[in-house]
């Protein structure tokens, strides 16, 4: 088992802090969106780099529509 030792506790708060749930709590901190989008975009990296490299004769066309 990994355990991880937080420096930031703001940051793990933040990550899982919905929207929704500060517009009912009326308070002033950060959603999780700018982290979601991070998340997003390393995701799409992985997803594409593999993709990239498994179907080396695909265009991006292809592989853009691939549904796997």
């Amino acid at each position: 088992m990994v355990l991880l030792k937080l420096k930031n506790k703001k940051l793990l708060d933040e990550a899982f802090t919905h929207r929704s749930y500060l517009n009912e709590a009326k308070l002033k901190i950060s959603s999780n969106e700018r982290l979601e989008f991070l998340g997003d975009s390393i995701l799409s990296f992985i997803v594409s780099s593999y993709l990239y490299a498994k179907y080396p004769d695909f265009d991006e066309g292809t592989l853009t529509n691939l549904d796997l």
